[in-house]
């Protein structure tokens, strides 16, 4: 199983993508995740709500998109548009089923995520390998790599553009066009936007790189002139309202072919109903105590029938009647509190079932825990990895930390999910957790301090004030595997992300 990826997905975003093989036998897949908050960020009981954890927590789970060079897509009989060629006699006679439409739409939409995903890898390794100083002889190889990229590019969008100039002269349904016309627009958008990011990584550089950039320079306005040409929306210009109706054109599109990567979830909560009994237990104890106080008022002191009883009896009825009142309410909340952190962890705070866009039953589910702890309940081996490398003076801050316990289990039916989608050999679990709310009790980002130059002057130079918030994750089946991270953290958001050992 590959290391969890832990990155930053902007300023306030913390991302962790997990990448789990369609392979028995391990079906079952747990993650854990701890938060060690200094004291001083305010995570505490009183502050910690499961609720808004899970608010702001945006997880999703979707198939790995099936990976395929451009040539592959252009020949292979296995590839997504091959089956939209053999079946157009069938999708376009009008005896075509409303499951071939669902599977067209299907072929059309795999085969776009496709493209994509072969155009973004391929940009993101050039950028890696290129991000140094390579020798001359690396950056020609990749230089020629890159040439016959951008020859796979040319012949992909040709062959989608020639299917869909022969549904389009055929008896082509709406829904079948509209989508080609869609996919037609958004293939072209997602080339011109890898052969900008080609450009970036070969630009600086001379010699042979200059005349791949003259090629890639060519193929965006040859690429600019056909979306005119189709009446698709006009590049990125000067005027802000049609660059924001590109990117809403664009995201839209992003959005509708990436769907048919994502699992549906289907939500349920299997804990509510043993929490609103435990609720409703802790509300019953408390009344049964605020009723018990009224009694031995009664029993004791004897009921105030008139204003004319002594001031004693009055005020002693008084008090043990409001104390009793006081009493219930403290009582209740507290035993709410005590009943929701012993839920033990096999409940689960949420389910979902997942399940395959095309329909079909369940693949599979996700439970969740969310839970705050103390430092001195963590299990010994995270809180190993927790003090390595620290300074053992501060070990008694360390123990003040706040924790925040997160949990995830996922459980994949691997034999059905690839019944339903048989192209799929693997699933991403993708988690995006917004840091505002540890934000809140942050100094000001910057630092002025006074240093002396050289000549004896003072100067003024600024430093950034952060805050450190250590992660550990676990994961792995059967033998579990830990990394330690420190998330940096200002008021304005996540500095960077420091990877501190594993186990």
């Amino acid at each position: 199983m590959p290391e969890p990826r832990v990155s930053i997905h902007h300023h306030y975003q913390l991302e962790l993508k997990l990448v789990h093989t369609l392979d028995p036998p391990h079906n079952e897949r747990t993650f854990e995740a701890w938060f060690f908050f200094p004291a001083s960020l305010g995570m505490d009981e009183p502050s910690f709500r499961k609720e808004v954890f899970y608010e702001e927590l945006i997880s999703y789970v979707r198939f790995q998109t099936p990976r395929m060079s451009l040539a592959q897509l252009c020949t292979e009989e296995s590839a997504p548009f091959a089956w939209l060629a053999r079946n157009k006699a069938r999708l376009t006679s009008g005896s075509a089923s409303q499951a071939d439409f669902a599977r067209a739409l299907r072929e059309l939409r795999l085969g776009a995520a496709v493209f994509r995903a072969a155009i973004r890898d391929h940009a993101r390794f050039c950028a890696a390998e290129l991000a140094s100083t390579p020798p001359p002889g690396v950056v020609n190889r990749h230089v020629e790599a890159s040439k016959r990229f951008l020859v796979d590019c040319h012949a992909a969008l040709d062959r989608f553009r020639a299917l869909r100039l022969s549904y389009l002269e055929a008896r082509t349904p709406p829904e079948i066009g509209a989508a080609l016309d869609a996919l037609d627009d958004f293939l072209s958008v997602q080339a011109i936007e890898g052969w900008f990011s080609e450009i970036e990584t070969y630009g600086a550089r001379s010699g042979a790189t200059a005349d791949l950039v003259t090629h890639l320079r060519d193929a965006i306005v040859s690429e600019t002139d056909y979306r005119a040409s189709a009446g698709h929306p006009p590049a990125p210009s000067d005027d802000p309202a049609l660059n924001e109706r590109y990117v809403a054109r664009v995201n839209a599109l992003k959005k509708w072919v990436l769907a048919v990567l994502h699992l549906r979830v289907q939500s349920s909560r299997r804990t509510e109903r043993v929490q609103d009994a435990l609720f409703g237990i802790a509300a019953a104890v408390a009344m049964a105590v605020a009723v018990s106080l009224q009694l031995l008022a009664l029993w004791t002191v004897g009921t105030p029938a008139n204003p004319q009883v002594g001031a004693t009896t009055l005020l002693s009825f008084v008090g043990l009647t409001v104390g009793g009142y006081i009493l219930k309410d403290r009582l209740k909340d507290r035993l709410k509190v005590w009943f929701q952190t012993g839920i033990p962890y096999w409940l689960y705070d949420r389910r979902q079932e997942l399940r395959v866009e095309a329909g079909g039953g369940s693949v599979g589910s996700v439970e969740e825990t969310v839970r705050l702890l103390r430092a001195a309940e963590v299990v010994p081996m995270v809180m190993r990895l927790r003090d390595a490398g620290e300074e053992p003076l501060f070990a008694e801050q360390r123990a003040a930390d706040d924790v925040i316990h997160y949990r995830r289990k996922l459980r994949l039916d691997a034999d059905r999910a690839r019944a339903q989608a048989h192209e799929m050999t693997a699933v991403d679990e993708i988690l995006r957790l917004n840091v505002t709310r540890w934000l809140r009790r942050m100094d000001d980002p910057a630092r002025a301090l006074l240093r002396l130059d050289a000549q004896g002057h003072i100067s003024i130079v600024t430093a950034t004030k952060v805050y450190r918030v250590t992660m550990i994750v676990a994961h792995g089946e059967p033998e579990r595997r830990y990394a330690k991270y420190a998330v940096v953290l200002t008021r304005d958001g996540i500095e960077r992300i420091e990877p501190l050992g594993a186990l």
